[in-house]
């Protein structure tokens, strides 16, 4: 009996964070709208965000990215209702309206963002760009590299806070990087093992172990053995 009444009070508790934690999110979600200009993958190849003209960073997780995929495309005017993350231009979005299609696609609270409990396909790859803004994850730290060309070029949050990529995180700066991805009609991202601002300039950037990539946040993945 004893074991019921704090399984009961558990339920009820649970419930309860749940029911708070929906409400603070819809007293705290906003209107977004613009342009799609870029897609960002995850190293699987889904979509799990997308930048509009103005700067804005979409997040959402991968398990919608099939929907995503039907209802928006590059160039479509979206509108999106979410809530702003730390650092400001973040927006994790709730739901995605596309005004060309005329599909809204819902997105549920709970989910797992980000894991995957499968090693990406990956391929080498090679970018050289322009860097036009730095990308971030949920908890308000950098975590890639966006170029004009819609590459997405994704390293460890704390490479971010040391040469070379303090200099080179910034829109304007010229890259160089090479390492393991995957390309597809939506778009392209690199997990970099070297980066630099020209190809004699490398800087070599050391993988994370995969299992702890997919369960503390963004990162690289480990790359097939040679």
């Amino acid at each position: 009996m004893r074991k019921l009444r704090i399984a009961l009070l558990l339920s009820a508790s649970l419930l309860g964070s749940g029911t708070a934690f929906a409400a603070a999110n819809a007293a705290r979600e906003q209107n977004y709208s613009g342009t799609v200009k870029h897609f960002i993958l995850t190293p699987v190849g889904s979509i799990n965000g997308m930048v509009l003209d103005n700067g804005t960073e979409i997040l959402f997780p991968p398990f919608v990215s099939t929907q995503i995929a039907y209802a928006v495309k590059l160039g479509d005017t979206v509108n999106v209702k979410g809530v702003s993350m730390a650092s400001g231009h973040v927006v994790r979005a709730m739901s995605v309206a596309d005004a060309a299609s005329g599909q809204t696609v819902a997105i549920p609270e709970v989910g797992r963002w980000g894991k995957h409990h499968r090693r990406p396909m990956v391929e080498k790859l090679s970018a050289e760009g322009v860097v036009g803004q730095v990308l971030y994850g949920r908890r308000g730290n950098a975590t890639g590299l966006l170029l004009t060309d819609g590459t997405v070029l994704r390293a460890p949050p704390r490479d971010f806070a040391s040469t070379p990529l303090e200099d080179l995180a910034k829109p304007g700066a010229k890259v160089t990087a090479s390492g393991f991805g995957t390309a597809n009609a939506m778009g392209r991202i690199v997990m970099v093992r070297e980066i630099g601002a020209d190809a004699a300039h490398m800087t070599k950037i050391a993988l994370p172990d995969w299992h702890h990539r997919h369960h503390s946040g963004p990162g690289l993945a480990r790359p097939p053995a040679q």
